[in-house]
């Protein structure tokens, strides 16, 4: 038997911003948020269109807690459905609009007002493309 000693596995670093470069104390990462307004409560014993919160207010609460988080809301965007798609969560021409509006305005991550499936988060990314977290 060896005695030699084992090699320490080599630290893979940490995936980069979409920015390519780290955030300084004055540098903020950009954010889009994302919102869903179900409009079909079935089975829920919610009558249809009407929700705890109205998609402004979950909206504005995500912004405060984005910002809470230290990103700056670089816009918001919202989409009325009757319920999320099992895809990406949003239609596929929303999703286009969202990545238009994150080129637009430099936003790096994409911020949902639900939880995201790994399939809707993974195909949302692609969607969005590489350089893109959701």
């Amino acid at each position: 038997a060896s005695l030699a000693p084992k090699r320490a596995r080599p630290s893979l670093p940490p995936p980069p911003l979409c920015s390519q470069r780290p955030l300084g104390k004055r540098e903020t990462e950009k954010c889009v948020l994302v919102g869903v307004h179900v409009t079909s409560t079935a089975g829920s014993g919610i009558p249809a269109g009407s929700t705890p919160f109205d998609i402004d207010s979950s909206l504005d609460e995500l912004e405060a807690l984005a910002d809470t988080a230290g990103m700056e809301v670089a816009g918001r965007v919202s989409q009325s459905l009757s319920s999320p798609l099992n895809g990406t969560y949003i239609g596929t021409g929303k999703a286009k609009e969202v990545k238009s509006l994150m080129a637009e305005t430099g936003a790096c991550v994409c911020v949902f007002d639900d939880e995201l499936t790994p399939a809707q988060q993974r195909n949302l990314e692609a969607a969005l493309g590489k350089a893109k977290e959701v």
